[in-house]
């Protein structure tokens, strides 16, 4: 079995590269391939808000913590990212 098969995968995104990766979100998912896609709307290349960015090291924190350490459970971004708009307002 190719080592693909086996390695989980996180991508995180800006809204302008959503197009490109959602495909390969798409192809790696029919492959087996364990992969959370994090999308940060109005963000380029590079995250620049504070908010994304704390966002940004729960999930790659808490990635590491299910695929290395095998603890149960992921974060839910989509609500701490709510969370983050709500203090905005």
């Amino acid at each position: 079995m190719p080592f693909y098969k086996f390695t989980p995968l996180i991508l995180l995104n800006s809204s302008s590269s959503y197009s490109s990766n959602n495909r390969l979100l798409l192809a790696l998912k029919k492959m087996g391939v364990p992969t959370e896609f994090i999308v940060y709307p109005n963000m380029g290349h590079w995250i620049s808000d504070m908010r994304y960015q704390m966002v940004k090291m729960q999930a790659e924190f808490n990635w590491f913590e299910k695929w290395i350490r095998g603890k149960e459970g992921w974060i839910d971004w989509r609500k701490m990212i709510e969370t983050l708009k709500e203090r905005e307002d």
